[in-house]
């Protein structure tokens, strides 16, 4: 009984170890930068990046602002 609890838990570190060598990636691996986008950007379009939490932190305020208060 014991020795399938040593060969189970000895495939599970295995496996994990496994798992675990496979995600990592080499910096060789690293995407590129996007660089400049293939037209000019708008005026709208550069305040978007310029504040991109502005819209989410708006979206999630929504919600709490339709309750009623408790």
């Amino acid at each position: 009984m014991s020795q399938l609890i040593f060969k189970n838990v000895l495939l599970s570190l295995a496996a994990s170890t496994l798992l675990l060598a496979s995600c990592q990636k080499s910096a060789e691996e690293a995407p590129e930068p996007v660089g400049k986008p293939p037209r000019p950007l708008s005026g709208a379009e550069k305040s978007t990046v310029a504040r991109p939490n502005d819209f989410a932190f708006r979206a999630l305020n929504q919600p709490a602002l339709q309750q009623p208060p408790v």
